[in-house]
């Protein structure tokens, strides 16, 4: 639906739905893939337009305010027999 103005009438346009016509499925796979992104064990942070409002910013080592957010593991010495 296109407002219509003073000078205009409201209009109906039509669209195929996200399904459907020639690009069919990029919804989708945009969805999976962003899923298999977030499970990984790792991914990669990248500074963006976004950055200001993202939640996990305090938590991010491209953003100023990052901070490590679990400890490294630490080397156990071996024990004396």
């Amino acid at each position: 639906m296109q407002l219509g103005t003073g000078a205009k009438d409201a209009k109906e346009q039509s669209q195929p739905a996200a399904g459907e016509g020639p690009e069919a499925g990029w919804a989708t796979a945009l969805v999976r893939r962003t899923a298999d992104t977030m499970a990984a064990a790792t991914f990669a942070a990248v500074a963006n337009s976004k950055c200001r409002v993202c939640p996990v910013r305090t938590s991010c080592p491209v953003s100023g305010q990052g901070r490590q957010v679990v400890e490294p593991p630490t080397t156990r010495r071996p024990e004396n027999p």
